[in-house]
């Protein structure tokens, strides 16, 4: 069934209409995908959401005639932070960190009028529901507005960091500078928030906490932040995600305590100096900058890493010094440019979850078999048609994402997997279904779906082995 059919026109009507009537009044707010399952693995991975065919149909039909607006920084910038608030207040009940995909729609008038999201990660049903709920009226129409001049739309993707409020005793402080100033129990509070703010510098009054293991300051107008880590001795994480951050800008003193470095979304052209001046850094998160090519030294000072996020830095490749890495145990290589991976991959023996989707992999390297440790292997999105034989030596994997490839025939490395739990091989050529899916006797969940053989043969063919595979207990989405 597709967006063409009748019946789907006449629900694309049915929203057209509704949007009419309630577009005055507050913004029509859709998800584009839901979840295959209620609950989910924390890391809300694409393999479990799928589209709502009927929203993307409004979707794509709004998107039609529509256009996209050269907005200055300055405004872009203004949207954002309003999204933020927004987003919050509609996720003020639950508490963790979200990443909302939006996209935005605006009327003639450059009034917003559709607000299209995705919302992970997606833990339970009621998050998206209260979201998609609280939301509309919180959404100002006439303060999210871009210049008049014909039907426009926009995307972007934020964070939503919803923490604790200090309370009597507690040791998690979310406030502006100036309420900082009077805490009086500054020996109490570990965590601080100063984000969303608009800050251009940090504030001195982080001093003041001699305890904080923790500040973010994420979402600001940060261009440079120079922090003295000899007066924040006990410091472990430090957000910086979301601000205008480059290599010179950003200034640590060496330490010890530091463990966990968030830069992401800044304009970062390589990995900065400063996190090497972290010699106990165990987690760098880097991506959406613009590195596009790491240098032999960018990991230089880093053996103790064992977290490194690398998505969508437009990597063409990945330089052989990761070798360096001995302790990585996560590598996310997600939306980058790769062509290939390096057999230097091969040295990172404490490696337990590699992702490497969205690339431009045509082939693996058999030294992926070396890893012996891994338990998580994320190829989706490819142009992979065969797996490295040498992939049988990997006796711990659980997970194999080989989704939205280019496979015909199953290789025979995967009927040998068998401690594989979860396996997704949708979206391939797959025009039979493999006979030898029944062999993978620890198996719990398949992903069939979008295959030739799902589209074209008729039902009683495949039925029969998909009842046997849920005969051994595995979940089957086809």
């Amino acid at each position: 069934m597709t967006a063409s059919t009748p019946f789907f026109r006449l629900l694309l009507a049915a929203y057209m209409v509704l949007a009419s009537t309630l577009v005055e009044a507050q913004p029509v707010v859709l998800p584009l995908e839901r979840s295959l399952a209620l609950t989910v693995s924390k890391e809300g991975n694409e393999r479990q959401y799928v589209p709502i065919a009927a929203h993307v149909a409004v979707y794509d039909s709004l998107k039609q005639g529509s256009r996209v607006p050269d907005l200055p920084t300055a405004l872009r910038d203004s949207l954002r932070r309003r999204l933020i608030g927004a987003s919050k207040e509609a996720l003020s009940e639950m508490q963790g960190e979200f990443v909302v995909s939006a996209q935005l729609f605006f009327d003639e008038q450059g009034q917003l009028s559709h607000f299209f999201y995705s919302l992970k990660p997606f833990f339970l049903q009621r998050f998206d529901d209260l979201f998609r709920e609280k939301l509309p009226a919180l959404l100002d129409r006439e303060s999210l507005r871009v210049p008049p001049g014909g039907r426009a739309r926009l995307s972007m993707t934020y964070y939503v960091r919803n923490y604790l409020r200090a309370r009597s005793g507690g040791d998690t402080t979310r406030m502006t500078p100036e309420k900082a100033l009077a805490i009086r129990d500054s020996a109490a509070v570990k965590i601080l928030v100063f984000s969303g703010l608009g800050l251009e510098k940090v504030p001195e009054v982080v001093y003041r906490f001699p305890n904080l293991e923790e500040l973010h300051l994420q979402y600001n107008e940060l261009s440079e932040v120079a922090l003295d880590l000899r007066r924040l001795p006990r410091l472990q994480k430090l957000d910086l995600t979301g601000n205008q951050l480059t290599e010179e800008g950003l200034t640590l003193t060496r330490n010890k305590s530091l463990r966990i470095l968030n830069i992401q979304r800044n304009a970062f052209t390589n990995v900065p100096v400063a996190a090497q001046h972290s010699r106990r850094l165990v987690s760098l998160w880097i991506g959406h900058n613009v590195p596009h090519s790491l240098g032999k030294n960018s990991f230089r000072g880093l053996r103790k890493l064992e977290d490194l996020n690398l998505y969508n830095a437009g990597l063409l490749e990945i330089p052989t010094s990761i070798r360096k890495l001995r302790r990585l145990k996560t590598l996310d290589l997600y939306y980058n440019e790769l062509t290939q991976l390096p057999p230097a991959l091969a040295r990172l023996r404490h490696m337990e979850q590699l992702a490497i989707s969205h690339n431009r992999l045509e082939t693996l390297p058999e030294a992926l078999g070396k890893l012996q440790k891994l338990e998580k292997l994320y190829a989706h999105h490819n142009a992979l048609s065969t797996l490295p034989t040498a992939l049988t030596k990997l006796g711990k994997i659980q997970m194999l994402d080989i989704g939205y490839n280019r496979f015909e025939v199953l290789p025979e490395v995967v009927a040998q997997l068998h401690s594989l739990h979860e396996l997704d091989i949708s979206y391939n050529r797959f025009s039979e279904i493999p006979s030898a899916l029944p062999g993978l006797k620890t198996l719990k969940v398949l992903h069939l779906r979008g295959n030739p053989f799902i589209r074209e043969k008729p039902v009683a063919l495949y039925a029969p082995l998909i009842s046997q595979m849920q005969a051994q207990a595995t979940e089957v989405y086809y």
